[in-house]
């Protein structure tokens, strides 16, 4: 079954919590990979919570409006679901942040 849904930019600001630039390499332990394995580019990650779809609409809107490559990580600290983008804060984050 396909379900199209249409968000705006503020519709996705409202799913995430938390986002910085991309630690994931310097702490590797700390997250475990649910979908898609990140690569080692430089990348922004947006904490969405415990609710796993937050985090597959987050990262499925970047990757549409982006054009980059996505992942679904957990934060075994923070116990919530983690959207990983490939792409720097500076460039996401004048539009997010």
């Amino acid at each position: 079954m396909k379900l199209e849904l249409h968000f705006t930019d503020r519709d996705i600001e409202r799913i995430w919590n938390t986002a910085c630039r991309g630690f994931l390499a310097e702490q590797k332990d700390r997250f475990e990979v649910v979908s898609t394995t990140p690569d080692g580019r430089e990348s922004t990650m947006y904490w969405c919570g415990e609710n796993y779809l937050h985090a597959m609409i987050v990262a499925g809107y970047m990757k549409q409006k982006h054009i980059v490559p996505v992942a679904i990580l957990w934060d075994t600290i923070e116990h919530e679901y983690v959207a990983w983008v490939g792409k720097e804060l500076e460039v996401i984050g004048a539009e997010y942040l």
